[in-house]
């Protein structure tokens, strides 16, 4: 309707500046506006120009039906114009769209590396700090066993170490008990051992006593046999020295002094001996 209006005021007007004078603020006035853009402004310029020398044209011929061509034309030209309009938009969007959609494409691919490579990064770190904490869990596990070991080492040793001084101990205080009970036997054997020798000492010595007084006995008795035999001898004897004597007194008296007198001397002489061997 703008350019309808314009193309109107083209007709009525008898001079070109007159129409350029009158379009032009209208033009500037929808410039102004900011509803189309530089291209567009441009054609619609053009346009004007086209329309104003054409009206000029249809001016001078004076033709009938002026009105009507005009009209006709300026919609075969908004037609147009709206369709190279459409155009530009339609190449100018799929431009842009294109554009964007490559640069999308891009920015989503340089995402998707940029993601991939950071979760590659963080799956790097994740799986280095996982290592690191293995290898410190590992450590510290390692050390922590070390530690048990030591302790369970330290305890065992320190047990077997309880362990043997008791069983030295017992072993020293079953010892002793072992010599107390032996030398007690050892003593209670020895008490015995004397009681019994001391029983047999003095049952032998009892003995030896019997013995000694049975054969002292047996020697007094055989002594005193012997003594009673000597005694016995010794009275024949002195019966028979007195016999004798009587005889050597007869003797002497019938005049055999010399040889009764020996004779006496020597029977006395043995009289002698026998009881100096008696008594000896």
């Amino acid at each position: 309707m703008e350019y309808k209006k314009n193309c109107d005021t083209l007709y009525e007007k008898d001079s070109l500046n007159d129409a350029k004078q009158t379009v032009s603020p209208n033009n500037q006035a929808l410039k102004a506006g900011g509803r189309y853009s530089d291209d567009c402004y441009s054609i619609i310029q053009k346009a004007e120009n086209n329309g104003t020398q054409y009206a000029l044209d249809n001016d001078d011929k004076s033709g009938p039906g002026p009105t009507q061509w005009c009209t006709w034309k300026v919609t075969a030209v908004v037609f147009i114009v709206l369709t190279a309009l459409l155009l530009v938009s339609v190449l100018i969007v799929g431009g842009i769209w294109l554009r964007e959609s490559d640069v999308l494409a891009v920015s989503q691919k340089t995402s998707m590396e940029q993601n991939k490579q950071r979760q590659q990064e963080e799956e790097l770190k994740r799986k280095e700090r996982e290592r690191e904490i293995r290898a410190e869990e590992e450590k510290k596990r390692m050390e922590r066993e070390q530690e048990i070991r030591e302790e369970e080492e330290k305890k065992r040793l320190e047990r077997e170490r309880e362990i043997r001084e008791e069983e030295g101990k017992k072993r020293m205080e079953r010892e002793q008990e072992i010599r107390e009970e032996e030398e007690m036997k050892r003593l209670e054997r020895e008490r015995e051992i004397r009681a019994e020798e001391e029983k047999k000492r003095l049952e032998r010595e009892q003995e030896i006593r019997v013995e000694e007084e049975q054969k002292k006995m047996d020697l007094e008795k055989e002594i005193r046999q012997e003594e009673e035999e000597k005694r016995e001898a010794l009275e024949r004897l002195l019966g028979e020295r007195e016999r004798r004597l009587e005889e050597v007194r007869a003797q002497c008296n019938s005049g055999q002094m010399v040889s009764s007198c020996s004779t006496g001397l020597s029977v006395l002489l043995s009289v002698l001996l026998v009881n100096y061997l008696l008594d000896y």
